[in-house]
Order: C-alpha cells, then structure tokens, then sequence
C-alpha cells in the first residue's frame, strides 16, 4: 500500500519526449521524468501502441481511451491514456484504470470484517463464562483499529488526488481550441459538452448541454443533418476504440459556414452491448479547406484569363468523355485563335497584348454554354469542348464568337478576328478525345493558312 496511482500529466514533443511533468506528484513507483520517452512507460509489448498514439495524435489532433500497460513498481499496471494536441505539444494524461483503488477499498472492507468477526467471538466467549477483554484480544482490536485507521487515510489522499485529477482534466479540456462533447444516443441529445463550441463559433448560447443540442438542432447545414444520421447508424455497429470521422458543417455567431472535421467513438453501451453514448472531438478546419480549395483552382486555372488551363481541361474533360461514351452519343471540340497576335504585341506592347487576350477570353466563355469547358491552353490558342453538341454545335459556337469579336472595341486599334477549327466524333475514352483535339487543331491551322493566302 506504499505506491501511489492517480495517474500522471505530461507535455511531450510529436515525438513523445518529456518535455514538461504538469503533475509530477501523481504518479506511481516508477518517476516520469522531462527528457524521458513517452513510450518507455510501457511494457514492451505495448510500447509500440504508445508510438502508434502519437502518430494518432499528430495526424487526427486527438486520442481517447488507449488502454496500455505499464511499469509500476517492478510489475505491469493497466492505464487509459488521453491525448490532444496544443499547437506544437502534446497533452498526455494517464490515468489508471482503478485497480489499486479497489485493492485499498477491499482492505478496508476486510479489516471491518476481521473487527466484526473478532467482537462476535469474544461475545460468544462471555456466554460461555469466558474472560472478556484479554490482553491478547485488546492488542488484536488495537492492531486491527489502526490498521482501519491508516487504510482509511490512505483511501481519503487517493480520493483527494483522484479529484485533484478530476478538476485538472476538466480544466484542461474547457481551455482546449476543440469542441469535446458526449452525445447520448438514448436520450437524443447532448449530456456534456466543453466551452470549446463557444472559442470556436462565438454562440453564448451554446455553452454546456442544453445550448449545444442547439447545434445539431439549428445551426446544422441541410447536408450535415443527413451525414448525421449516417453515423449515428454506423457507431451503433462499431466496436470499442473504433474511430468514426465525419465533416459537421455548422453556421457562426456571424452567419458564416464553418466546417468541422469531427472524431467520434463509443463511450458508453447498455448492459445488452448496445451503444447508448458517443463521445466526440470536432476541429475547426474551415480556413484550411477554403485554402486548400483555393490551391486547387489556382492549379487548374489560367491565371491571365481566368478560364481553365490545359490541366484543368485534361481533369474536367474526363467526366464528359464518361458521359459520352456511356450514352454513345457524340460531342464536339472547337480551336481557336486569336489572329495576328504576334502583331499586337510587337506594335503595341505586352500589356495591350494580354489585353486582348482577356477580351478574346471573354468573349468565347459568352458564346460557350454553360455545360461546355472552355480552356486557354497557351498562347493565343483556346479550346472549348461542347458536350452533345451534336454536328452543328461548333459551327454555331464559332459564327458567335465571329460576331461577338466584331463588336469588341480592340486595345490598339488592330480588330480583332479568330481562327476556329473543329471536330465531331463518338469518344471511348481520353485517347478518341486526344484524336479529336488533334483533328481540330489541323483544322484551324488550315483556316489560318486560307487567310493569309487571301491576304485577309
């Protein structure tokens, strides 16, 4: 009974050295240290799964209810870990599942039943005419009483330090930039919730659970009411430990959409195994998806123009080429060209050059419908590919874009003209497509020589 085991708090590197003990005071027969590994605490066996925690933790922002093994005074002791990430740290707590606790509590309850059995014998000792209160049975009740007395000290310290514990990791989940909550499944609403949903959304009203039922009640998206009920669906079949992850989007205090990546998995079951709670932890990565949604259409976009490049047109195409040959119905691709480019850059500079390049841009994406694609794919060349257009598709595309240029008042003085080619053909796949861009692309040179010949 001379160990100790209400756990430990660690800050710790992704990695998992020590870099801080937050509750030094609390743990068991082996010392944490700073500077020591966070998988050294555990058996050998279990070593790997502490490592396995931090990769969790490092990827997911977060990890609940790792059961390990550790050292404790020479023996293995059974410990639920707890982790979030703060900022570059991570937050360990570790907290024994009980089993010292429950060894003091049978103690006591040993000792009273020595007591009790000790009195009754000295009782029936009296009835048969026996001394009362021997030397030998003063000592037994003084020995027992003590020992009584110090294991009930000892279970008041562990209970103090248990509550310590308590009050230590509730602070520091309501000071976490995560919204923690425990949904019950039963009741059909939320039993616990952290400050977290009012740093991350701004609702006041939002603070404990009543306010966060709210949150799926009212500020949920049309989209996300449905991805809830399919979870819902999905934990009432997962296993213990088992991660469920799904994007909540959810409207601010401001009215803006927000988006949160959230983790859940089963934290409380009915005595016939079926799941009746759900705890869950939701990260705010809006800024992150507009960011990276912002990347991807700056990768796929002509810059100068603003339609797509060539490798957003390779991407979107691939869906119409599906289509297409699915309902083997043929589609249209249209090449153009601004005429005598070279020309206006040369005479009235690079600016007016890219000038009218946006003006030719401008007025193809008003003569393509909105189903088609149109792409810049360098140059002065454009394409557009016309899904279903049929044969007169791109002849219809190019008598409008002849006239929307005509009526485009030109940056240097120079009119502006195109030469359009085109080609109509059933497609199997990206190589037909690739057949028809070509085709197009021969057919437009071939206007741009009859011109010059022409002297127009």
């Amino acid at each position: 009974m001379s160990t100790r085991s209400s756990g430990f708090i660690v800050l710790c590197d992704p990695e998992g050295r020590i870099r801080e003990v937050l509750a030094d005071n609390l743990w068991m027969a082996d010392p944490v240290q700073p500077g020591g590994l966070l998988p050294a605490l555990a058996v050998t066996a279990d070593a790997a799964k502490i490592e396995h925690l931090l990769t969790t933790v490092n990827r997911e922002g977060s990890a609940f209810g790792w059961t390990i093994a550790a050292h404790h005074g020479g023996r293995p002791m059974s410990i639920t870990l707890n982790a979030v990430k703060i900022e570059n740290d991570i937050l360990v707590i570790g907290s024994p599942n009980d089993a010292e606790a429950l060894e003091t509590l049978a103690e006591v309850v040993r000792i009273n039943s020595e007591l009790v059995t000790h009195v009754r014998g000295m009782s029936k000792r009296q009835a048969h005419a026996r001394p009362l209160g021997t030397q030998d049975d003063i000592a037994a009740m003084s020995r027992l009483n003590n020992e009584l007395v110090s294991l009930q000290r000892e279970l008041a310290r562990k209970n103090a330090e248990l509550e310590h514990s308590q009050r230590l990791v509730s602070s520091i989940i309501d000071i976490a930039p995560t919204l923690i909550y425990i949904h019950d499944l039963t009741k059909e609403r939320i039993v616990f919730a952290n400050r977290g949903a009012q740093s991350i959304l701004g609702h006041e009203d939002l603070v404990g659970a009543e306010g966060l039922h709210t949150l799926f009640s009212v500020h949920i998206a049309d989209d996300s009411r449905a991805e809830r009920t399919r979870t819902i669906a999905e934990l009432a079949g997962a296993a213990d430990g088992e991660l469920i992850k799904w994007d909540l989007r959810v409207r601010d205090a401001q009215g803006a959409w927000r988006i949160l990546h959230t983790r859940e998995t089963v934290f409380a079951r009915l005595p016939d195994g079926e799941v009746s709670q759900v705890i869950g932890a939701a990260v705010d990565v809006t800024e992150q998806r507009v960011a990276a949604e912002r990347l991807r259409e700056l990768a796929l976009a002509d810059q100068l123009t603003g339609l797509h490049n060539k490798r957003g047109f390779e991407l979107l195409s691939a869906a119409t080429v599906e289509r297409a040959a699915r309902s083997r119905k043929a589609i249209g691709v249209v090449f153009a060209d601004l005429n005598d480019f070279k020309a206006i850059n040369d005479e009235c500079g690079h600016a007016v050059g890219d000038e009218a390049l946006r003006l030719f841009a401008a007025a193809l994406q008003r003569c393509a419908r909105r189903a088609d694609i149109v792409a810049r794919f360098g140059g002065d060349e454009f394409v557009v590919l016309i899904d279903e257009g049929g044969d007169t598709g791109p002849s219809l595309l190019a008598e409008r874009l002849h006239a929307e240029l005509a009526a485009v008042e030109s940056p240097c003085g120079r009119p502006l003209s195109a030469s359009v080619g085109a080609a109509v053909g059933r497609v199997g796949g990206m190589d037909d497509l690739q057949a028809l861009l070509e085709e197009a692309d021969r057919a437009m040179y071939a206007e741009k020589n009859r011109r010059k010949s022409a002297g127009a």
